[in-house]
C-alpha cells in the first residue's frame, strides 16, 4: 500500500537523559541539533546517519506517545481515503493531520505490538532549519 522512502525520526524517552544524548552524539558520531520542550521535558535531537533521534528526558515527564517513529512515504491518495483504507484493513489510525504548510500530511498508526508509527509525506525533521 505504501512505499517507504526513508526513516526520518526515532523518538524515545530516556531515564538517563544526558548519558543517552552523549551516547548518540559521541559514541555513534551523531550531530547534536536543537533541544525543544515537550511539556516540561527537554527533547534533544541528534542526527545519526540521516535519522533524527529525538531523546526526551523521562525524569522530567518524558513525552507521551514515545516511543514514536516517523517514516517518510509516498502518499497513496488523499488523507480521508487513505485513512478509510487503513481502517478497512483493521489497522488502528490513532491520529492524522495536515502539516502547517498545507502541503504535507501525516498519519499516526499503532502497529500490531503497540508501537506508534507516523507515516508522513514530508522529509522534514526537527533537524531541518525552520
Amino acid at each position: 500500500m505504501f512505499k517507504v522512502k526513508a526513516v526520518r525520526t526515532w523518538q524515545i524517552n530516556a531515564d538517563n537523559f544526558d548519558e543517552t544524548v552523549s551516547f548518540y552524539r559521541d559514541v555513534l558520531g551523531g550531530t547534536e541539533g536543537p533541544t525543544r520542550l515537550a511539556g516540561e521535558a527537554p527533547v534533544t535531537h541528534v542526527d545519526v546517519g540521516g535519522v533524527a533521534i529525538g531523546i526526551c528526558d523521562q525524569a522530567k515527564g518524558g513525552r507521551p506517545g514515545n516511543p514514536h517513529h516517523m517514516l517518510e512515504i509516498e502518499w497513496a491518495g488523499d488523507l480521508e481515503q487513505v485513512t478509510k483504507e487503513l481502517e478497512g484493513r483493521g489497522i488502528r489510525v490513532e491520529s492524522s493531520r495536515q502539516q502547517p504548510d498545507g502541503r504535507d500530511y501525516s498519519l499516526t498508526l499503532i502497529d500490531p505490538t503497540g508501537n506508534r508509527i507516523e507515516l508522513s509525506t514530508s522529509g522534514r525533521t526537527a533537524m531541518t532549519p525552520r
